[in-house]
């Protein structure tokens, strides 16, 4: 979706410009494919795109400065669950919260930078350091979830499955608990605890 995105942003449309999007795998295997010819562009994370441009590789474009509305992650529940597991789904959420605040934490940033350098097998310093500043310009320090890119999201995805056009991306949002965490002051606590601004 990030590469249909980033199409239209440079007004292309993959049927009428006769491009081809295919899922080839994690972004090592992407890269690579890209380094051997065997794909001609591809989205990556800007530790990848970093490293590719330094090897002489133009970007397009850089999707997390265009400000498109997406949502690339959250938690999904069914409604009927968070109605009789509304303790368990708040939890959950405080968890991902405290996942975002370690990783944003300037104490922290050793330990980020190091599983940014394993997990995404980038062995240049330099490149681990871009992509942890990447991720605390990138990152939502409040997650709520966007109607917008919602939208945006079913758009791409009724191309493929008509049947997504009649969802309401507003019947799909429940922002109740991440706005009572965050009325509370349970989020700026959380983010003061770990050193975040």
């Amino acid at each position: 979706m990030a590469a249909m995105l980033g199409l239209e942003h440079l007004g292309l449309d993959s049927r009428r410009d006769d491009i081809q999007v295919v899922a080839a795998g994690d972004q090592t295997m992407l890269s690579q494919a890209l380094e051997k010819g065997s794909i001609d562009a591809t989205v990556v994370d800007s530790a990848f795109s970093n490293d590719l441009k330094q090897r002489g590789f133009p970007t397009l474009v850089e999707l997390s400065k265009t400000n498109i509305p997406f949502v690339s992650n959250g938690i999904v529940v069914r409604a009927g669950y968070l109605i009789q597991q509304p303790d368990a789904a708040r939890n959950a959420l405080k968890a991902w919260l405290e996942g975002v605040a370690y990783a944003l934490s300037p104490r922290m940033k050793p330990a980020v930078i190091e599983t940014i350098t394993r997990r995404l097998k980038v062995s240049n310093p330099a490149l681990a350091e871009q992509g942890y500043q990447d991720l605390l310009r990138a990152t939502d320090r409040k997650p709520y979830p966007s109607v917008e890119g919602l939208n945006n999201v079913q758009r791409l995805m009724k191309q493929r499955n008509p049947a997504v056009a009649d969802l309401k991306a507003e019947s799909l949002i429940d922002a109740k608990l991440i706005q009572e965490l965050d009325k509370s002051g349970y989020i700026d606590q959380l983010y003061g605890a770990y050193g975040v601004k």
